[in-house]
């Protein structure tokens, strides 16, 4: 999106759902989406290798870290008004049935956000690079969502303050730049 001077763009971690990437050499890596890009002809037409931040978390973490580091120098270099927000979204625990009642997902949900910690710690460590985060405690996914109850799929409450906070940056961002250009 572009506001003004300023460019933002958003996105969630590569690897939010399932842990890992593949490769298919050593110079490239595609996330590991079992419910799109496995099934695309041009993932299923090739032999990778799959890397996973909690069963190969050095091999992982080390293609994680140069994939962010490139990241941000091409965004430095060919997009220098861009910034980069990290939505520090994290799997819930609990999810709702529509008769009210809490079910509880997979422990391995929970255990995956210590990667994520380990993720977003490392990409808003870098210059300009900033965070939101408004995720509360006991925040649930329910079962009427659209696609389903998810460890990723919040109330809708959530969304509202995500974009509140989304735009409440775009504005600060915007008045910066005039403010700067009328000085």
């Amino acid at each position: 999106m572009a506001w003004a001077e300023a460019e933002t763009a958003t996105g969630n971690s590569l690897v939010r759902d399932s842990g890992g990437l593949r490769s298919s050499d050593e110079k490239s890596g595609l996330t590991q989406n079992n419910w799109s890009t496995t099934k695309t002809r041009f993932y299923r037409g090739r032999e990778t290798t799959w890397y996973r931040a909690d069963r190969t978390p050095g091999e992982f973490y080390a293609r994680w870290n140069d994939a962010v580091d490139k990241l941000i120098d091409w965004v430095s270099l060919n997009l220098p008004n861009t910034k980069i927000v990290i939505h520090k979204a994290r799997n819930v625990a609990t999810w709702t049935t529509t008769n009210g009642e809490v079910e509880k997902f997979s422990p391995w949900s929970l255990s995956m956000n210590k990667h994520w910690d380990r993720m977003d710690k490392y990409v808003s460590s870098k210059p300009g690079v900033r965070v939101i985060d408004v995720l509360r405690p006991g925040q649930r996914s329910f079962e009427a969502h659209p696609w389903g109850p998810s460890a990723l799929h919040y109330t809708f409450d959530y969304h509202q303050r995500f974009l509140s906070r989304l735009s409440r940056m775009a504005i600060d961002d915007v008045i910066a730049a005039a403010m700067k250009m009328g000085s």
